[in-house]
């Protein structure tokens, strides 16, 4: 019987041997498959006063993660849920003690705890977030963002998310448009559009709807929604009678963008330089120099982090001092495209 078991053995042995090579070549390639399981918790507030920005950012760091990044989420209304009340605050002391953490996401089965703050610091507000890992009870990442003020929240939430995918190895966030953020520096804004100027005084003259208008502004955010800018402008003018009138005003402005977490980012603006003036409706061939200030209004749709578009409105007001008194008023509409550097 021994020496039947110890043939069976080596028989079964030696099919083994002989089909493996077989079982090695069909096999399939193993998939690296990413857990992206975790434990949200509300961020601390570091004085009363932050706690609405605290559970503010809780709501979009999470929203982020869960719809745009694909993360399997326990957020605090879970762990309050699933813990109670009591029993979430003590565990919520933990702090720093990362081993501490990785018992929260032991008891629910996550593999990252997130865990982060809100606090203002001066005139600015400063978030900041640590990542752990419940498996070895270690940080992973720790991510911190200075902003502004409260209406540059959304974007700084959706850049400490984005931070956080990146550390855990999430997909990235193809969907979501990336609105200028604090970090961005600079923008060129090309339009082409229409100009119906205005003469009113001694150069009182009928000019047609139509005349063609090009625009180029540089511009850089100093923070999510202002850019300052500098823009020059061509505007070609006809009269009815065939005269001519080249309108070209230089300017240095600005403009805020009201919803900069948003694809569609409506925004205003305004500015002050010099408009040069030429032509035959300037009574001479000299160009003639006068202040000028306008007022512009708009809307951007940003699909892209880098590209987007423009749709705006504008209205030129300058001075005129040829052969007597008068205003020239331009009122513009444009359409173009907006690249972010």
């Amino acid at each position: 019987m021994r020496l039947l078991v110890l043939a069976l053995a080596a028989m079964v042995a030696s099919s083994a041997r002989a089909d493996a090579p077989t079982a090695t070549a069909t096999a399939p390639t193993p998939t690296v498959k990413v857990d992206r399981s975790m434990v949200v918790l509300d961020f601390a507030a570091q004085t009363p006063e932050d706690a609405h920005r605290a559970e503010a950012t809780t709501t979009l760091v999470s929203a982020r993660l869960q719809t745009g990044r694909g993360a399997k989420l326990v957020t605090s209304a879970d762990v309050r849920n699933l813990l109670g009340v009591e029993k979430q605050k003590a565990l919520l002391g933990c702090n720093e003690d990362s081993a501490c953490i990785a018992e929260i996401g032991g008891a629910l089965g996550a593999r990252y705890i997130i865990s982060g703050s809100v606090g203002k610091v001066g005139s600015q507000l400063l978030l900041s977030v640590a990542v752990t890992d419940s498996r070895t009870a270690r940080s992973v990442q720790r991510l911190a963002q200075t902003i502004p003020n409260e209406d540059a929240l959304p974007a700084a939430a959706a850049t400490i998310a984005d931070g956080i995918g990146d550390a855990v190895g999430l997909a990235k966030a193809a969907d979501e448009p990336a609105a200028p953020a604090s970090d961005r520096g600079f923008n060129l804004d090309v339009k082409l559009g229409n100009a119906l100027p205005v003469l009113t005084g001694a150069q009182h003259e009928s000019l047609k709807a139509f005349n063609l208008r090009l625009d180029l502004e540089l511009g850089y955010f100093v923070t999510a929604q202002t850019s300052p800018f500098l823009g020059a402008s061509v505007a070609l003018a006809r009269s009815s009678t065939g005269e001519t009138l080249q309108f070209i005003p230089v300017l240095l402005g600005a403009k805020h963008y009201f919803l900069p977490a948003s694809a569609w980012q409506p925004y205003a603006g305004g500015g002050v330089g010099l408009g040069f003036l030429a032509g035959k409706l300037t009574g001479n061939a000299s160009t003639n120099t006068s202040f000028t200030i306008t007022g512009v209004g708009g809307v951007a749709y940003l699909p892209w982090r880098h590209v987007g578009f423009n749709a705006e409105a504008s209205a030129n007001l300058s001075g005129l001092n040829i052969s007597g008194s008068g205003l020239l008023i331009a009122f513009n509409l444009d359409a173009g495209v907006l690249f972010l550097f």
